[in-house]
This record gives structure tokens, sequence and C-alpha cells, in this order.
């Protein structure tokens, strides 16, 4: 994998029961730095947030190659993001990291009551060090190199910032 490429931690902001909408934040870096905060709103529990993140990093980084790191596969509840159709369109790697074992099982059977043609979007999950991963558009020595590599700290800087977007931070 070549140095110096565009790593970008997505994940949204907390909400809370009734909320229409979400802050969904992308933390741009490069050599470990950050370069750029990009920010959107996605539906809780809607179907927009692949065709957001896409319009989102196509505006500025459109053909750029880049790695997407997301905080699940899941943002704003049970809005999924379809990471191979995000892979296709923006030519990237995508790859869901989290601490914990969020988006297996249970979730395909909460979305089979609720939002029975999303399942086919979740993909299977892989156990990479202390992380759970998936992943679309990159091999998987690739993802195990690069989460080695960058372990959670897109996520970590995505996250810090979306969590500005809470009602309980607002100014």
């Amino acid at each position: 994998m070549k140095r110096g490429i565009r790593i970008i931690g997505i994940d949204d902001a907390p909400f809370k029961r009734g909320d229409k909408s979400t802050a969904l934040v992308a933390a741009v870096m490069r050599f470990r730095k950050l370069e750029d905060i990009l920010i959107t709103r996605v539906e809780v529990d809607g179907a927009d947030s692949t065709q957001k993140i896409i319009s989102l990093l196509r505006k500025k980084y459109g053909g750029q190659g880049k790695i997407l790191f997301l905080h699940s596969i899941t943002v704003g509840g049970l809005n999924i993001v379809d990471i191979d159709r995000l892979s296709r369109a923006l030519n990237c790697g995508v790859i869901c990291i989290t601490n914990r074992k969020v988006h297996g099982d249970n979730l395909v059977e909460v979305l089979k009551r609720k939002f029975p043609r999303r399942v086919s979007m979740v993909k299977p999950i892989h156990k990479v060090g202390r992380y759970y991963i998936s992943y679309s558009g990159i091999n998987y020595s690739d993802v195990v190199g690069l989460v080695r590599r960058y372990e959670y700290e897109p996520i970590r800087l995505a996250d810090m910032i979306a969590r500005c977007f809470s009602e309980k931070n607002q100014v």
C-alpha cells in the first residue's frame, strides 16, 4: 500500500430517539495528520447514508485514491452503508471497524424484521487483533496492514468531532 494515501474516518454524531437526522463526520488524514473535516447529515434509520457519503467525498476527493474507515456498517441507527456500492462509486477500499462485534447476527435479525431489503448489505465480520472488521474493495492482507498501522485513529478523530454535534454540546 502506497505511503501518504488519504485515510478517511467516518462516524455519526450521537442522536436521541425521535431525531429525524444526525450529523455524519468525515475526518480526512494524510501522513497520520488531520488534513480536512467534512460534514453532512443522514436520516436516522433512513436509507441515504451511502449516497450522502459518496456525494460528500466526490465533491472534494473524487477520483483520488483513498481508504475509508467507517465505525460500523450502520450510521444513524439502522441507516446501513452499502460498502460495496461505496467502494465502487469512489474507487476506494472501505473498512468497517469496531472494537466490539456490533454488526453481526443481532443486526441481521433486527433488519429482517424492520428493513428486510437491507440485510444483503451486511458483510461477514473478521477479527483483526482486538478489532472486528468487514471490508470491500480491498484485499484482506491490505486490510490487516492498514488496521495494524492506523488502528482506530481515523474513527477516533471522526468520533471526537461528531460528538460536538450532540445536543448537550450545542452552544
